[in-house]
């Protein structure tokens, strides 16, 4: 069954691969276009999570949308996100319909349709036409978001165990999920015509979709980047340094560069989507990382086993709290812990065995914008624990905030003050003239950043 390609698909098909410009771009011919599908963006019906509190769960997901999606058109391979789509029923036909043997079906079905040679657009209505115009951009389609901190977990731990069974999945598991005998009877009485394979594109083209695919497939296992900063951050906070040997000259020379010029690089990539879209990409990175890992985890487990793990579909969870909860709630507590304790050791004489007082301030800050990070989810998990509003703990204006923390500012160095003008006014780092200077082993002191 063939279609008449509408007007919304314009752009996408003189953007795509071929092919002659005195050919007809609306064709569905494949000398003309070997378009598969044409995926739009996820709208959600506006409701007081999004509207009110800036999307603290990052259903939005503005950064995937917004910016990844985009990128990926310009090489015909916008991933499937699973709903408003549209497909060619040939391409669709091609590979046996939608491709079962994971929990995303639709990432898979997307890659083999890549593989076999399609190519795929990524269409925004709500981009496209006059400026303010609501008869010329608007969203064609939009849907709602999960109901709880704890839906929200489970939708995403299914996204991503789903993920990585991609990865661990045998070659013949497609194939097993299937009707061979009535696939190879459907093929001969059905003739379908396909486009080139994948592994005849052009070699820009293919590298491009297989770093697209790494990324897309492998994000859990970022995770233990997560974990592996809350770990480093706590022994900074507990012991007033790094659990390794940090060269300051490559730290000087070599890692801030290269953290600025990723910064400015991937702020250049994400030019169309907004700051607070972007904060709540990095805030959910560090929240879902949890989840992730027991993604991966149950996700090997299965390919080991043989045993489906359980999972639930969005629209089935509602209300309650969920064990997925907890280790953000934990990992919370402990930071915070460890930066009181920071402080603590910080003013405490007997626990002055530091040589500069510097050294604590990079394991407090750190700590503080972990604690930052994780807080937004922490607090709506904590206000539907308790049946709180989500009025409840929020600063709208973020005017007491900044009192706040104004407050302990002045309060620390007052106390900073006091602390080292009463404890350590003989110390060679805190005072010129020292009447007795035998207590201190000035020698400890490590050579500075240029001498070594």
């Amino acid at each position: 069954m063939q279609m008449k390609r509408p007007t919304v698909l314009k752009g996408l098909t003189e953007a795509d691969q071929p092919r002659e410009t005195n050919r007809c771009p609306y064709s569905d011919d494949l000398t003309t276009s070997w378009l598969g599908w044409v995926q739009t963006p996820q709208y959600f019906e506006h409701c007081y999570e999004l509207k009110v509190l800036g999307d603290p769960c990052g259903h939005r997901n503005a950064v995937f949308f917004d910016a990844v999606q985009c990128g990926l058109d310009g090489y015909g391979s916008a991933f499937f996100a699973g709903t408003n789509a549209i497909f060619r029923r040939a391409a669709l036909d091609s590979i046996g319909g939608i491709r079962y043997g994971t929990l995303t079906e639709d990432a898979f079905t997307g890659r083999c349709l890549n593989q076999k040679g399609w190519d795929s657009g990524y269409f925004r209505k709500d981009w496209e036409g006059e400026i303010g115009d609501p008869n010329e951009r608007f969203p064609l389609a939009s849907g709602t978001v999960p109901d709880s901190v704890s839906a929200t977990f489970k939708q995403r731990k299914r996204w991503a165990q789903g993920s990585c069974e991609i990865q661990f999945m045998p070659k013949e598991k497609p194939d097993m999920c299937m009707d061979l005998d009535w696939w190879k009877q459907y093929q001969i009485d059905h003739p379908i015509q396909c486009p080139p394979s994948g592994k005849n594109r052009p070699l820009k083209q293919r590298f491009m979709r297989f770093c697209f695919f790494f990324n897309a497939m492998y994000y859990p296992w970022h995770s233990f980047a997560a974990i592996i900063y809350y770990m480093v951050n706590c022994y900074m906070m507990v012991y007033g340094t790094l659990p390794f040997y940090l060269n300051s000259r490559v730290v000087f020379c070599a890692m801030v560069p290269w953290i600025l010029l990723r910064g400015y690089l991937n702020r250049l990539a994400s030019v169309s989507v907004k700051n607070l879209d972007s904060q709540r990409g990095q805030e959910t990175w560090f929240s879902f990382s949890p989840v992730f890992l027991l993604a991966l985890w149950d996700a090997f487990y299965s390919r080991i086993t043989g045993k489906q793990a359980t999972w639930a579909n969005t629209g089935g969870l509602k209300g309650g709290g969920s064990i997925l909860e907890l280790p953000n709630a934990i990992i919370i507590v402990i930071l915070f812990a460890c930066w009181a304790f920071a402080i603590y050791r910080f003013y405490d004489p007997e626990f002055s065995d530091f040589e500069t007082p510097w050294q604590w301030f990079p394991g407090l800050f750190f700590g503080a914008f972990l604690i930052a990070q994780l807080w937004p989810m922490v607090k709506m998990s904590t206000q539907e624990y308790f049946g709180w509003s989500y009025d409840t703990l929020t600063d709208f204006s973020g005017y007491l905030s900044v009192m706040c923390w104004y407050a302990f500012l002045v309060f620390f160095c007052a106390q900073w003050k006091y602390t080292y003008q009463t404890t350590y006014s003989c110390s060679p780092y805190w005072a010129d003239a020292c009447y007795n200077t035998s207590q201190y082993d000035i020698n400890r002191a490590r050579p500075t950043f240029f001498e070594g």
